[in-house]
């Protein structure tokens, strides 16, 4: 994540440097305002996706967090994607449904099966 907010960084400069060549070279101040509103456009683009993709890996890393501490047996592998699986409400119906099992039992894989259970039946 941090990679993509360097080369986003990096983009914006190399934009800027452009921006004030084409200022330097260019007779036409429509040109460059034009230049300079889409430069500020871009900035603004980025801030708002990058915010929103920070709050949504913020979101996911609690829930990820709260599905490892109610899980007790862990009989369905999570390679860090499980949460691509399940919508939204899925996920926290999943963790709903661990909860409501009786504590050293609580199974992923019958949770799953519980809240999606065409998940399981498409590995069979």
């Amino acid at each position: 994540m941090k990679t993509s907010g360097m080369i986003g960084v990096a983009w914006y400069v190399l934009v800027l440097v452009g921006l004030i060549w084409q200022m330097s070279t260019s007779r036409s101040p429509s040109r460059w305002l034009l230049a300079v509103v889409g430069w500020a456009g871009y900035g603004v683009y980025l801030l708002v996706v990058g915010r929103k993709e920070k709050r949504e890996s913020e979101k996911l890393a609690e829930w990820h967090r709260r599905l490892v501490a109610a899980v007790d047996v862990q009989d369905f592998e999570d390679d860090g994607h499980l949460h691509e699986l399940f919508e939204p409400e899925e996920r926290e119906r999943l963790i709903q449904e661990l909860e409501r099992m009786p504590q050293g039992s609580r199974s992923l894989r019958r949770a799953i099966e519980i809240v999606s259970p065409e998940l399981l039946n498409e590995g069979a």
